[in-house]
């Protein structure tokens, strides 16, 4: 059985706009990309364990989402 990972092509880089997330499924984990200001595209499962609510519609500054069930 082969350990490595295979990369999952869930969309294209012109489809993720700055700053908005993007939701797109895997498997049966829902996962949220955002493109970050510098261009830098990251994943994240689109769960918080704390409100078990939705990242997608947080707030994106520089490396950090706001998650918007919670009060900052």
């Amino acid at each position: 059985m082969n350990n490595r990972s295979q990369p999952i092509y869930l969309t294209t880089v012109d489809q993720v706009v700055p700053q908005i997330g993007r939701l797109n499924s895997v498997g049966d984990a829902d996962i949220a990309l955002f493109k970050l200001s510098d261009g830098r595209i990251t994943a994240i499962e689109n769960f918080c364990p704390l409100t078990k609510g939705s990242l997608l519609d947080g707030t994106v500054s520089g490396e950090h989402i706001y998650e918007p069930m919670r009060e900052y």
